[in-house]
């Protein structure tokens, strides 16, 4: 899938941190004022397009606007987006010509007056570059897409499992790619890159990754904190960078590789437009090659690159555990700094 971002050009990046982003953490004349510089960039609005058929199959699911507000609420997030829903393509086409500022279309494979595909180019075509999601029900319809080589239409695609937390995973996917430049090199925030290309796996495991990071980076906060500073100090958590490909991975890595905590990814993926069953092995022997101490987490539904994660000396977890969230919890804690400090020896 194509990701395009506004003002992003997916080159190595050379730069570190300013002064100032050091600051941000040091100088208590300026921290506070430094904490409201980061996530300038956010998903306010949402304009959803979506048929009546799929309308009603969200709803039957829970009333989508209360259950993203009650799960903001649980993360200490105090700025849910508002939503407006269209069930055509052309009404949406209008709306989004009128000068409405959305930050962010999400779209259902179902729009009543034309395919989705169509809807995607025709914004596109009218200049409108809003970061655009599609939500899907059905595996069989992103496998169409990937097909036809239609999914480079869309920002990504995420597949409608009855989670409603994917919604505000989707939301913070795209905040964090709108602001992983401004906030990790001026401000030094950090950064996970996560790569999978498997829809259904990632539309269920970016939410628990997201709910466990807002919950491990809260875990650090002051108890005596006031809630003002609380909510600015949680724009500082790490970004998640999703990735589909090899490619985009080793770009993504190289332009925030100075800022990076650690690497989630896959073993079987594309790599120069085909399937390579070994495409994170290139990708962890690559980051190794440049940078050995970076935690990284090697996932399969196959037990038998366990044995080769041990060889790399990186983590391994089967996709299919039950123990899954625990095992992630475990390596965030030890492995991506959100535990306590620990002196080891070499």
């Amino acid at each position: 899938m194509a990701v395009h971002w506004e003002g992003e050009v997916m080159e190595e990046s050379t730069s570190m941190p300013t002064q100032a982003g050091m600051d941000v953490f040091t100088d208590p004349t300026t921290r506070y004022t430094n904490f409201q510089q980061l996530m300038r960039r956010r998903v306010n609005n949402i304009l959803l397009v979506s048929s009546l058929y799929d309308s009603f199959i969200l709803a039957q699911d829970g009333q989508i606007e209360e259950m993203m507000l009650s799960e903001y609420m649980q993360l200490n997030l105090y700025h849910a987006p508002s939503l407006t829903r269209v069930p055509t393509g052309s009404q949406a086409l209008e709306i989004a010509r009128s000068g409405n500022h959305f930050n962010m279309i999400i779209a259902t494979a179902n729009i009543g007056d034309m395919p989705v595909e169509d809807f995607a180019r025709r914004l596109r075509q009218q200049g409108i570059d809003i970061p655009l999601v599609l939500l899907t029900y059905d595996s069989r319809e992103n496998d169409r897409l990937i097909r036809n080589g239609t999914d480079q239409l869309f920002t990504r695609i995420f597949l409608w499992q009855g989670d409603f937390r994917v919604l505000l995973a989707m939301v913070k996917f795209v905040e964090d790619r709108l602001n992983a430049d401004h906030d990790t090199k001026v401000m030094g925030v950090q950064t996970i890159l996560l790569v999978e290309d498997n829809i259904r796996f990632y539309s269920a495991y970016l939410p628990m990754i997201y709910s466990e990071l807002m919950q491990q980076s809260q875990s650090l906060l002051g108890e005596g904190m006031n809630l003002a500073n609380k909510i600015l100090r949680m724009r500082a958590r790490p970004k998640i960078l999703l990735c589909t490909n090899y490619e985009e991975a080793w770009e993504t890595y190289l332009r925030y590789r100075k800022n990076m905590l650690g690497v989630i990814t896959d073993i079987e993926y594309n790599r120069e437009g085909k399937k390579d069953p070994e495409a994170g092995i290139r990708l962890v022997n690559s980051i190794r090659a440049r940078r050995e101490d970076l935690p990284i987490l090697m996932q399969s539904f196959d037990n038998k690159w366990a044995v080769r994660a041990h060889e790399l000396g990186v983590e391994f977890i089967r996709k299919d555990s039950p123990s899954l969230l625990n095992k992630l919890r475990k390596v965030m804690k030890h492995s991506f700094s959100f535990g306590d400090f620990e002196f080891r020896l070499p």
